[in-house]
């Protein structure tokens, strides 16, 4: 079973040695020890894609550049993906006849605290 089979679908991954300074908000992983779930987008030499699906984006320019006061940015939940290299990727779960989305108590869904 190749892992290309799974792209556009969710998978569950374990990391090892994740660095601390990637655990938050911009990668959607605030849990990196436990089980998690996540959509994988796409595979490449570097490691894989995944999407986090609550990544949260703040507007700090205006359409002409401007800089926006910080009293008037405002919060905006958009999709991204994140690259996760090879060396951070302990295991990969898949469950080829299924769809998984997260109902056990013990995986968590990436892009949520």
């Amino acid at each position: 079973m190749a892992l290309q089979d799974a792209i556009n679908q969710n998978i569950q991954i374990r990391f090892i040695n994740f660095p601390e300074e990637l655990v938050g908000h911009v990668t959607g992983i605030y849990h990196p020890n436990d089980w998690l779930l996540a959509k994988l987008v796409d595979i490449d030499n570097f490691g894989i894609w995944l999407e986090n699906p609550d990544y949260i984006r703040i507007s700090v320019r205006d359409e002409l550049g401007n800089a926006i006061p910080q009293n008037l940015q405002t919060e905006e939940r958009v999709t991204s993906n994140v690259l996760i290299r090879w060396e951070f990727i302990g295991s990969i779960m898949r469950f080829p006849n299924e769809e998984i989305n997260g109902q056990t108590e013990d995986i968590r869904t990436i892009g949520f605290n």
